[in-house]
């Protein structure tokens, strides 16, 4: 009888706490992986936590802790580099790296925002609306060589819309995002 109350409330704590989902991403060397938890903490689903360890064998290298949509990621070809790709509360994202061979890993903020200015600043004003969007395209990312990838950024936002290509050279210190190409898009065709 008691064993059994003992799971009763062994279950009721269970159903308390938020839904999760664990997944794991590999470096590409086998050597270290991506361990990220998804915590079910928002009502509508669009602001929750989301947790990101970054590990050595069974050491522990770095977390990582922030709210929102979601977090991608993407390593480079020799597995120093870490991409991370956080998707906010709306259709925005930040982006961040990480160096696994630094003296103290920790992620590095690419200031994404300064891009959205430089972008929105070329565009032209269209008639058409869009919903907002500032983002890398994780899918179409192309290292050059270790440490150096050419980024697609797409930008859009009630009457602009455009992408731009952007470099980004993380063997330079400080390492940062370079605007190459702006391309307006065209106005909508209904």
């Amino acid at each position: 009888m008691f064993r059994h109350a003992i799971f009763a409330i062994f279950l009721l704590v269970i159903a308390a706490v938020p839904a999760r989902a664990k997944d794991i991403i590999p470096s590409p060397d086998k050597k270290m992986r991506v361990e990220t938890l998804y915590f079910d903490d928002d009502p509508a689903g669009t602001n929750c936590t989301h947790v990101a360890r970054l590990y050595k064998g069974r050491t522990l290298l770095w977390k990582f802790v922030r709210r929102g949509r979601a977090m991608e990621f993407a390593w480079s070809p020799d597995s120093r580099f870490l991409l991370v790709n956080m998707w906010l509360e709306g259709r925005n994202a930040d982006l961040y790296y990480v160096d696994t061979r630094a003296k103290v890993v920790k992620e590095h903020d690419l200031e994404l925002g300064r891009v959205e200015s430089i972008v929105s600043a070329a565009l032209p004003y269209r008639n058409s609306e869009w919903a907002d969007r500032s983002n890398v395209d994780f899918e179409t990312i192309r290292w050059i060589k270790p440490g150096l990838c050419q980024l697609r950024y797409v930008f859009r936002t009630h009457h602009y819309s455009g992408d731009a290509r952007l470099w980004l050279d993380l063997t330079k210190k400080p390492a940062g995002l370079k605007v190459i190409k702006i391309v307006s898009l065209p106005e909508h065709r209904e």
